[in-house]
Formats: structure tokens, sequence, C-alpha cells
């Protein structure tokens, strides 16, 4: 499965399009797990999942489920970016796959922004 090339789709269809950022990080827009979204995350050998979603298939994985209520994203950003480099980490040493589901708020752009940035020691701005 590696080496092959996925291409990033931006149109709001209602199917399950996964755009790779970087080897092992993919990234999904509100994906359908009832509607080929799972198969697509096995066929894609997904090992951690982060996400709002709660879902019971979502149990397969090792997910970090995200609640925030009422709080400013870019302090979650910075509130999270510990704990998502730590799955990061994780990802890396079990030679896993890393998804980020992303819902209306953009929580997950964000964290992956800062995060990467905090890696990468890049500016976010």
């Amino acid at each position: 499965m590696r080496g092959k090339r996925f291409v990033a789709s931006y149109n709001h269809s209602r199917s399950n399009k996964f755009m790779r950022i970087m080897e092992d990080i993919f990234f999904c827009e509100n994906i359908n797990l009832q509607d080929g979204g799972y198969q697509k995350m096995k066929e894609l050998k997904i090992t951690h999942v982060v996400t709002t979603q709660t879902h019971p298939l979502l149990l397969n994985f090792n997910t970090l489920q995200i609640a925030f209520s009422n709080l400013n994203l870019a302090s979650l950003a910075f509130r999270l970016s510990p704990r998502i480099s730590d799955l990061l980490r994780e990802v890396l040493l079990l030679k896993g796959r890393l998804l980020f589901i992303n819902d209306s708020s953009n929580y997950a752009t964000n964290l992956l922004i800062y995060t990467l940035s905090y890696w990468f020691r890049c500016s976010v701005y």
C-alpha cells in the first residue's frame, strides 16, 4: 500500500475522501463509517484515529476522542499538541497510520498544523 498516491478532493459529496498528508498521516472530512468509510480505513491500514465522533467501529482503532465545549480552537490546539505529539510518536514507533477526522469546526486542521509546525520547528503564521 505504501507508495501509492491518493488524490485530494475537496468537493462536498457524501463519499469518503482521504488525503495523505505525510507517509503515515491521513486526513478526512466527516467520514461516514457505515458507507464504506470503515472498509477504506482498514484498507489503508489505519491504526490510530483523532476525532470528535463517537461510533462503535472506532473502538477497533487506537482512538483519541476530543470533546470540547466553548473552547477557542486555537487554545485547544495548544492544549492538545503534547497529546497529539505523543500519539505521533506512538504511530512512528509501532509503524502505524494516523487518521485525523475533521468536522465542521475544523479542529483537526488546527491540531495538525500546530503539531506539525512544532515538530518541524516552523511558524504557524
